[in-house]
């Protein structure tokens, strides 16, 4: 009678080492697959938000240039009279303020994008340059606004035109 109650205990603890074991691995596949899963929920998540905040400075980067370009600077600053390099003055401090406003965006954009954006603002800067340099002490801002629109109308292709197209193709393959 003792073998037999030995092998019934033999059997019992055997039956409660397989049970433990399949009930360990059974908790063990559960934690992996919802870490696994907790991981893909994290990176999709966090691709999601750096995807919209690359399309964010995109956007704000379109606005940037819209605002600094002479069209804008002309209708938003040029309406009152006043002498041209008063007139200059305010245009190049608009144009800085919008431009240190957004600087932070450039890392979200490519470096092709960025250098457009920097070349598109130095061109407006250096077209007011040449402008007010050319016009005489005398002259008013309506002077100033004439000019800056006929010399960008002629110019071709605009350094602006080529930053705005580079911004719209990069956010174009973002989406």
């Amino acid at each position: 009678m003792n073998s037999l109650l030995l092998l019934e205990i033999l059997i019992a603890v055997g039956g409660i080492v397989i049970i433990y074991s399949l009930a360990r691995d059974m908790i063990t596949k559960r934690k992996k697959a919802k870490d696994v899963s907790t991981k893909e929920s994290f990176h999709h998540s966090r691709s999601s938000i750096t995807l919209t905040l690359q399309l964010q400075a995109y956007e704000r980067l379109v606005v940037l240039l819209e605002r600094i370009s002479p069209e804008q600077l002309v209708h938003r600053l040029g309406k009152i009279d006043m002498p041209a390099a008063e007139l200059y003055a305010v245009m190049m401090q608009d144009i800085r303020e919008e431009f240190a406003h957004n600087v932070s965006q450039q890392i979200y954009v490519s470096d092709i994008a960025w250098d457009a954006v920097v070349h598109a603002k130095e061109y407006v800067i250096g077209q007011l340059n040449l402008i007010l340099g050319q016009l005489p002490p005398d002259a008013r801002s309506r002077d100033l606004c004439k000019q800056l629109l006929t010399q960008h109308l002629q110019q071709q292709t605009s350094p602006l035109k080529i930053a705005l197209d580079v911004l719209r193709k990069e956010a174009k393959k973002l989406m």
